[in-house]
């Protein structure tokens, strides 16, 4: 099957995605930032919606996007 998005070698880009943020979050742990994966904020104009963020903790926030 052709994938042209799929990275080569990966299984596929959401176990890039997930291998990636493991890594940051152990980089960011050895700078003394603990922060939690799948991170839920609230979000909202009209009222607050839950959403989840990559990485983050109280008081910080991280995403990335790949």
């Amino acid at each position: 099957m052709d994938r042209p998005f799929q990275r080569k070698g990966a299984r596929s880009n959401a176990h890039v995605g997930r291998d990636f943020g493991a890594k940051a979050k152990k980089f960011f742990a050895r700078q003394g930032l603990n922060l939690t994966s799948c991170f839920e904020i609230g979000i909202g104009i009209n009222g607050w919606k839950p959403h989840n963020i990559i990485l983050g903790s109280d008081g910080v926030l991280c995403s990335y996007e790949m």
